[in-house]
């Protein structure tokens, strides 16, 4: 296990798109942390982005990434189906991991991971940036003191235009296509937030014809009797914006829910707090210093995500999708595939 004597914390990427490269900038203003390793499929991705970043690339491969004795911790940014198998690679190999949303891509999965996290005493967490910003922190604060009230009502959507071409990863079932597992992550974990795991749980969806949602509209019902109405789509870029009510005030959030532009306390029509927020672009700032803070503390998962309500967070995806029709190649009777 990393001990809290750990002054420096390497990490390791696999992985070489879009999303790392908001990593790798997040990464390179964190005093504690440094990347050291990059892999990726091909392997000339890794090559031409650790020569650009500065970076040791070793041959380029995964496999590299994990057998660097360098590498205290993975962050795991390949596409969604392919997070099992390189968190469970990772962790065997003795690493620490954090994996970007959703963690895989169904709950049989889930629960695998975390079991070889559990195994072999390494950290998991994922990615989840709207789990970490200061607003979402705050608000759960104000939720926890009671400010709130009773919390009755969550709202929230995640939308964006993308492509619908057949060939493209948004439609594509073997790498998880669909607005669900792209965008409806967000609104799903914004309301475990508030209102915890749900009892009943309602979805419909409009379809591609690759069978895949292209739109998905969720209802979800707690045991207390707090309701969440949540959306997301890939057909249109929405205003992706949240809002949690209670009996006695409510928390209105602007802009991209992983990361509002603007939040507030309101009771009625007067504005009590203003909530901090941050610049967009520093969004995986605060998930990336959470990993570094558990590592020095020795911590095998993180207390403001546990392991646990991840795998709840899967299952009721998994629900979802079962509601609405969208199964993937790789589920298999309920189980992921054979790593």
């Amino acid at each position: 296990m990393i001990g809290s004597s750990l002054e420096r914390i390497g990490w390791g990427m696999i992985g070489a798109g879009r999303t790392g490269r908001t990593f790798v900038s997040v990464l390179s203003g964190i005093p504690d942390a440094e990347l050291v390793a990059v892999g990726a499929i091909p392997v000339e991705n890794a090559l031409a982005f650790s020569q650009e970043y500065g970076v040791n690339p070793h041959d380029g491969s995964c496999e590299a990434v994990l057998d660097d004795p360098n590498v205290d911790v993975v962050y795991i940014a390949v596409p969604h189906p392919f997070h099992a198998e390189w968190a469970i690679k990772a962790l065997e190999a003795g690493k620490a991991v954090l994996c970007e949303k959703p963690l895989t891509v169904n709950a049989a999965e889930a629960r695998r991971v975390v079991e070889v996290a559990r195994r072999t005493g390494k950290f998991l967490m994922e990615a989840m940036t709207t789990r970490f910003v200061p607003s979402m922190v705050r608000a759960r604060e104000l939720v926890s003191q009671g400010v709130l009230g009773d919390v009755r009502f969550v709202v929230a959507d995640m939308g964006g235009r993308e492509s619908n071409a057949p060939t493209s990863r948004w439609s594509s079932p073997a790498l998880g296509g669909g607005s669900l597992l792209e965008m409806g992550v967000y609104p799903v974990t914004f309301a475990y937030n508030f209102i915890g795991r749900p009892n009943r749980i309602h979805a419909t969806a409009v379809m591609d014809p690759m069978g895949v949602d292209r739109s998905c509209v969720i209802a979800l019902e707690s045991a207390s009797g707090a309701h969440a109405m949540l959306g997301c789509t890939l057909e249109a870029r929405t205003t992706s914006a949240a809002c949690v009510a209670g009996t006695e005030a409510r928390i209105e959030f602007d802009g991209r829910m992983n990361c509002p532009q603007g939040a507030r306390l309101m009771l009625g029509d007067d504005i009590v707090e203003q909530l901090p927020v941050i610049p967009h672009s520093e969004r995986m700032r605060f998930e990336t210093l959470e990993v570094v803070n558990c590592l020095k503390s020795g911590l095998l998962e993180s207390p403001k995500l546990p392991l646990d309500e991840t795998v709840s967070i899967v299952e009721t995806l998994d629900e979802i999708r079962k509601q609405i029709g969208v199964r993937y190649p790789f589920d298999r009777a309920g189980e992921g595939p054979q790593l």
